[in-house]
């Protein structure tokens, strides 16, 4: 009885400072001491971490990080740092019973979770014929498993240590989530990522002012220095099937001259009420002197988007915009113009740019587009001007349209597309919901049967791919060989890369050039740029 006495009055905590964490440092309750540690377990560690993420959620909320690159660069590597620091203390001040007991019921929980979410991917169709790096789905695992950890046993923990451990969970999905992001470029700002308007984007009020800048000031005031050309209308050697293969000269009105400066981006409204699609927002960018210029005989770009994807994802991710204010900014302000589409109507449908049940997505963008085009822009309808550019199931479309339409595109970019308009795995679920069952009009609607049966000497087109994107790798040679066999210019870029948006901005930013030079034509401005033979990149 003395004994047991004597073992309870020794073992008293308050003798060692009334809590585990005193007993590990060895201080006493008065000796007035404080570790680092104990600031950061304590009631101030978890103030300052409190008011660290509260700021960190201001500034994104009121858009101060809007232009923060984060799928590179300090700000990733940061949040990779801050989760990694914050799982530490959040793990690492677990004693070894729960590691023992619990963290593997939390390891588990992470590894269903993983698991599933891998499932729905393959299931759903998101990622396409495309695999992703097999290292996500045990980088996923992790975060999940530092969330679980975190919520695990929250409410018997110090302040500070709570605090850490119920930020780890999220700061390791945030950190992970952008990692992730860095490979396919996405997003690739803070802005990009909530939705915030293109850096210098304008009101759709000053979009149409631009757009009618020319037709109601057709003389501008004289000029003050050298003055730009406006490349006549020219014959093109592709443009060999086309009866009107020539126009007068479009002579540039005496303009002041333009700052090197690139051009002006805004949101238009291309409805497709008439034919009962349900058209997305569009975007415009226009080089700095359509104000100034005969708009008739203009080339014209139309970009197309992936899916998931929207309209301004080629402003975004994809680098048009910028490459083209680049252009124009060293080019006197000329450069054509970008019409950014969502051609399925929303971010996550799928119309394949065909007439189904899921929309008519082909009908808006052969009638409907071109018609808001030559209406809203005044250019003329000629095909060796007007060229497709698409990414993904962009660049299925862009492909299915110039050869389905060559009288309206005579240009064309397929970067990483389908052979066909793909609906998800397995062909049965293409020819039920895109065609209703009508094997003929899936035949119709194939581009790879279609170059076979007909000729295509109007035709120029570039064909690209990552050497990362297995699919696309092994399929764009056979659409190139097939495009050649059917009379079209080809070329075909390869780089480094996967079926990410990071390698299409690489794409278009090398076929930009060419693709100016062939809208504009062989008299234009622009000097053809030449590619050396055995340049790394382009396959002849």
């Amino acid at each position: 009885m003395l004994r047991s006495g004597i073992i309870r009055e020794v073992q008293r905590p308050g003798d060692l400072g009334g809590s585990p964490e005193a007993r590990s440092s060895g201080r006493g309750p008065g000796n007035g001491r404080h570790s680092l540690r104990d600031l950061l377990s304590g009631r101030p560690g978890a103030l300052a971490l409190s008011i660290l993420a509260a700021g960190g959620l201001v500034a994104v909320l009121s858009g101060a990080l809007d232009s923060a690159v984060i799928d590179r660069g300090p700000l990733l590597w940061s949040s990779v740092a801050v989760a990694g620091g914050l799982a530490v203390v959040g793990c690492a001040t677990r004693p070894r019973c729960w590691w023992l007991r619990r963290a593997p019921l939390v390891a588990l929980g992470a590894a269903a979770l993983a698991a599933a979410g891998w499932l729905w991917l393959r299931s759903s169709g998101l990622t396409g014929d495309s695999s992703y790096p097999a290292v996500f789905v045990p980088i996923a695992w992790l975060a999940l498993f530092v969330l679980g950890a975190g919520l695990d046993g929250l409410g018997r923990s110090t302040p500070g240590v709570a605090t850490a451990r119920a930020l780890s969970g999220p700061a390791a999905l945030l950190a992970v989530f952008l990692w992730i992001n860095s490979y396919y470029g996405y997003w690739p700002t803070a802005g990009a990522l909530l939705g915030a308007p293109y850096p210098g984007q304008v009101s759709a009020a000053r979009i149409s002012t631009e757009l009618a800048g020319y037709r109601s000031n057709p003389v501008a005031p004289p000029a003050t220095g050298p003055r730009r050309r406006h490349p006549p209308a020219t014959h093109h050697p592709a443009a060999t099937h086309h009866p009107a293969a020539t126009h007068p000269a479009a002579t540039h009105h005496p303009a002041a001259t333009h700052p090197a400066a690139g051009g002006v981006i805004g949101p238009v409204s291309i409805p497709g009420r008439s034919i009962g699609f349900r058209a997305a927002l569009a975007y415009l960018w226009l080089p700095s002197d359509w104000a100034t210029i005969p708009h008739r005989d203009q080339p014209v770009i139309v970009t197309l988007t992936g899916i998931p994807g929207r309209a301004l994802n080629w402003a975004w991710a994809g680098g048009a915009v910028a490459i083209s204010d680049a252009w124009s900014a060293a080019h006197h302000g000329q450069a054509p113009p970008v019409l950014m589409l969502e051609q399925n109507g929303a971010a996550e449908h799928d119309t394949e740019c065909l007439d189904s049940r899921e929309g008519r997505s082909f009908t808006y963008l052969t009638r409907v587009v071109p018609g808001w085009i030559t209406r809203r822009l005044g250019i003329a309808r000629d095909p060796r001007r007007w060229a497709l550019v698409g990414f993904s199931e962009g660049g299925t479309c862009a492909l299915m349209l110039s050869t389905l339409r060559p009288q309206l595109f005579g240009r064309f970019v397929d970067i990483a597309g389908d052979a066909a308009p793909d609906f998800g795995p397995g062909g049965q679920l293409t020819l039920a919901v895109l065609y209703n069952g009508n094997r003929a009009a899936e035949a119709a609607h194939d581009p790879e049967r279609l170059m076979r049966s007909h000729r295509y000497p109007g035709l120029e087109g570039w064909f690209s791919t990552g050497e990362e994107d297995p699919v696309h790798d092994r399929l764009e040679p056979l659409l190139a060989a097939e495009a050649r066999h059917a009379g079209m210019t080809v070329h075909t870029y390869w780089a480094p890369g996967g079926h990410t948006w990071t390698f299409a901005r690489r794409a278009l930013r090398q076929i930009y050039p060419g693709l100016v030079h062939a809208l504009y034509g062989a008299g234009g401005p622009f000097a053809r740029p030449g590619v050396a033979a055995g340049t790394r990149g382009w396959r002849r």
